[in-house]
């Protein structure tokens, strides 16, 4: 697995959450709009097609978090079987839970220049074993 797939699932679950947000406000809009509609206009096709990609896009979303989930645990996983010690605690806490180098510096108390450091060593290690596999 690369290091930067939860990032990129990390990613598009933000996406969808933006898109789900606007599609949320539309339907409450339509929702509003919907007491005064005339009955002939209640059951049109686009109604009804706007609120299926509302349910789409929840499902989507549920989708997609369940993937970062087992992304993440699985990358911690490889990340663990290839790299270890201080190394192996950056790579998991920038690549599995998208915090920066700063943060991870002071959780684990160490120069940010050390943990740029350590990041340097576990990429390496962890993709010559990729590479050799």
């Amino acid at each position: 697995m690369k290091l930067s797939a939860v990032k990129d699932l990390r990613q598009m679950i933000a996406d969808e959450e933006t898109r789900l947000e606007s599609l949320r406000e539309h339907e409450r809009l339509i929702a509003l709009a919907f007491e005064y509609l005339p009955p002939t206009l209640k059951m049109k096709g686009n109604i009804a097609q706007f609120f299926a990609q509302v349910e789409e896009s929840e499902r989507r979303l549920e989708t997609l978090r369940d993937e970062y989930t087992a992304a993440t645990v699985q990358l911690a996983d490889e990340i663990c079987r290839r790299v270890h010690g201080a190394t192996s605690d950056v790579l998991i806490q920038r690549y599995c839970h998208g915090k920066r180098f700063g943060n991870i510096a002071s959780e684990l108390n160490y120069s940010v220049a050390n943990i740029y450091r350590l990041h340097r060593q576990g990429v390496r290690a962890y993709n010559s074993v990729e590479d050799s596999a």
